[in-house]
Formats: structure tokens, C-alpha cells, sequence
């Protein structure tokens, strides 16, 4: 934390304060665990993992879909990672930072809570395989997390982040804010939220890593999925040459590329790719090239800030909700999901983590009947093509 460049400000104290609290240095590096063998996945080395979740409410009765779901042969692997989302574990604040800095003992009492969490999530204490952290209501960076304009109080879940941050801060060091100008206001709103953000996660995953050490952690989602956003040039589709905004802004995330053991992004197809007609005007689509680039430049800024950790990328059989309301949640098309098996691999990555969520007996059919006439043709066809002849 600047502490220096914010002053003696009551947030920036408290902010190392509780970091020395909470944050315990890292144990020495160990090797991470050999991951499972070729012959445990596709014969080419390259993986994939099975990542579709069961509603715990189906699961405790019995009916875990993710389990019943058919590979029709695909070379698909079972019980190598797992997904931790926010409800569970620990106490991750859905509606803000602020929730858990201006609550004496909630870091605490969210650390506390893990321990538990984990004895239900992973049982095993000896687990080696890959564990992901879904923390994703809000960004590590400030600039990169919602904000949407709210009347609600500040302990609702709603995504005004950044409001509710700045609101906490100015009621907390009113004299602070008076005597900084507007530019030197942002720039405190920002460098709080990101050492707290980073406070945040660090407790967290050093607290599963003492619990579960064998196991490869990950936070999901990191690097952000680019495709055509602001922090790369008009026309730039994902990291282009990994020279632009958004690789500069990753290049400040070096503590979480450091406390990752391995590295998870997403490439969920934010359009319908078509390849026998150019894209309409207007419309959520675009072509074989354009998704390409956008698969291959999101791993390729994966495997830079992996610095040689294992890079598994996180696909889904459905459209992103970017695909606009009338897209997201169907079934990619055919070639949309061969480019997310396929350029990932092409890439340099180690393997897919194959997500999808089943919350009861339709969604399960659904699923099971896309497996048999699309996933798992396309998996096999790519090792066909991909594992030296026999």
C-alpha cells in the first residue's frame, strides 16, 4: 500500500493493518502436482476436464446430473477440477469491498469459514487436482468492475461497486477527502480498492492453500476475457499483439499470477460465428477469423502472465450473455464449439475446462443430447487428427 502518497488516511492503515492480519506470507514454492497423464485424457496430451456442476439442492437428493452425463467415448476427465463459487466459500461480499472492510473482524470471520467450506467442497484433504475460485461479482481492478447507478442502501446485492466504495471511503475520512482534489480523490478510490481487492483474495487463497495443499488453485476468469473492448484498439479482437492496454494493466497483477498455481481464463463465445455468409450488420455475429483471434490472442495473454504455470481455459456449451438475450444460454453452434476445443490446444494451453450448470432432469437431456451429436464428435475427431499415427 502508498501509504505515503495517501497520507496517514484511516482506509490506507486499515487496509495494511489487515493484511498483515490475514495474509500470511506464502509457504517456499513446492512443485505443483504432475497433472493427470495422456492416457487418463486424450491420447495427445492436451485435456479435458469435466467441470459441469450439479444445484446442491438435486445433489443431496440423490441426483447428481454431472455424474450421469454420457462422453459417448470422448476422452473427457471426471473428478480432476473443481469449481468454488462465491456462496461456497467463505463470505465473499457480493455486494462490494466495503462490506467486508467497514465490518470489524469480516475478513476474519470469512478466512474462519473456509476451513468448512472446503471439508464439503473437497472432502479430501490429499486432493491434487485443479481448484477454481469463482470470484467474479467484482474485479481485482478498479476500472475493469461494474458500476451501476443504485437507490439501494449499501448492504444490498446490487453492483453499484465503485459508488458504494467511494461512498464508504468519504464517510469514513471525510477531512481526507476535503483536503485532496478531484484527480487525487479517483486515483485514492482506486488504489484502496485494488490493495483491498488484493488484500481480499490473497486471504483467501493462502487460507485453501494451507488446507488443500496438494491442490493446482486458480481464481477464475483472470486474465479478463477480452474481445473488443476499450483497452485495446477498434478493430483488435481480444489481447491482438499483447501490447495494448490490456496486457499493461494485467502486468500489474504480478501478486496474482504469483499466487496462482495455475492459471484459468474463459473464452464463453460472446458471438454466432458463421462461416458460409459475411455477418450481418447489427447483429451478434462474426466470422471464423474474427473468433480465432479472439480464442487464440485471450490464451496467448494467458500463457505470458502464466510465466510457465499450466494454463486450463474455461469453455461452455452455451452462448456468453455478451451474445445479446436472444443468443445467450443456447447451444453454441458446431463451429463455435470446435474453435473453443480446438485453438486453445493450437495455442500452447494444457487443456479445457468443460463448464456447464444442471439444475434438474430437462437441462440434464439437453446437455446429455449436445455430448452425444456435438462435444464429443468434435473431441474425438480433433485427437484423430491430433495424436501421431498408430
Amino acid at each position: 500500500m502508498r501509504e505515503a502518497r495517501f497520507g496517514t488516511g484511516m482506509i490506507a492503515t486499515m487496509v495494511v493493518g489487515v493484511l498483515s492480519a490475514c495474509v500470511t506470507t506464502p509457504e517456499p514454492s513446492r512443485p505443483a502436482p504432475a497433472p493427470p497423464s495422456a492416457e487418463q485424457g486424450g491420447g495427445s496430451g492436451f485435456e479435458y476436464l469435466w467441470l459441469v456442476t450439479t444445484q446442491p439442492s438435486e445433489a443431496r437428493q440423490g441426483r447428481d446430473w454431472s455424474a450421469r452425463v454420457d462422453f459417448h467415448g470422448a476422452p473427457i476427465v471426471r473428478g480432476r477440477a473443481v469449481i468454488l463459487y462465491a456462496r461456497h466459500l467463505g463470505d465473499f461480499p457480493v455486494g462490494g469491498l466495503h462490506q467486508v472492510f467497514g465490518r470489524p473482524g469480516a475478513l476474519e470471520a470469512h478466512v474462519a469459514k473456509i476451513e468448512s467450506d472446503l471439508a464439503w467442497m473437497i472432502p479430501d484433504p490429499n486432493y491434487d487436482g485443479l481448484a477454481v475460485i469463482d470470484y467474479e461479482r467484482w474485479d481485482v481492478i478498479w476500472e475493469r468492475t461494474a458500476n451501476i447507478p443504485s437507490e439501494l442502501g449499501p448492504d444490498d446485492r446490487d453492483e453499484d461497486y465503485r459508488d458504494d466504495w467511494r461512498d464508504y471511503l468519504l464517510s469514513r475520512e471525510p477531512d481526507l477527502m476535503q483536503r485532496l482534489s478531484r484527480p487525487e480523490q479517483r486515483d485514492y478510490f482506486k488504489r484502496t480498492w485494488e490493495e483491498a481487492a488484493r488484500t481480499f483474495f490473497l486471504a483467501t487463497i493462502n487460507e485453501c492453500k494451507r488446507l488443500r495443499p496438494r491442490a493446482r488453485w486458480s481464481f477464475y476468469g483472470y486474465p479478463s476475457r477480452m474481445y473488443d473492448r476499450r483497452e485495446t484498439p477498434p478493430g483488435v479482437f481480444g489481447y491482438g499483439d499483447l501490447t495494448h492496454e490490456a496486457s499493461r494493466v494485467n502486468d500489474t497483477l504480478g501478486w496474482l499470477w504469483d499466487a496462482m498455481d495455475a492459471v484459468t481464463p474463459n473464452v464463453y463465445q460472446p458471438r454466432y460465428t458463421v462461416a458460409d455468409r459475411r455477418p450481418r450488420e447489427g447483429a451478434s455475429e462474426n466470422t471464423p477469423e474474427e473468433n480465432r483471434e479472439f480464442i487464440r490472442t485471450n490464451v496467448a495473454e494467458a500463457l505470458r502472465v502464466a510465466r510457465g504455470k499450466p494454463v486450463y481455459v474455461h469453455i461452455w456449451a452455451c452462448y456468453d450473455q455478451a451474445a445479446g438475450p436472444g443468443l445467450h444460454r443456447t447451444f453454441v453452434n458446431d463451429l463455435n464449439m470446435r474453435q473453443q476445443l480446438e485453438v486453445p490446444g493450437e495455442a500452447g494451453a494444457n487443456g479445457v475446462l468443460i463448464w456447464h450448470h444442471l439444475d434438474g432432469e430437462e437441462r440434464f437431456r439437453e446437455l446429455q443430447s449436445y455430448v452425444r451429436t456435438t462435444l464429443a464428435p468434435i473431441i474425438l475427431d480433433i485427437e484423430r487428427k491430433r495424436s501421431p499415427a498408430r
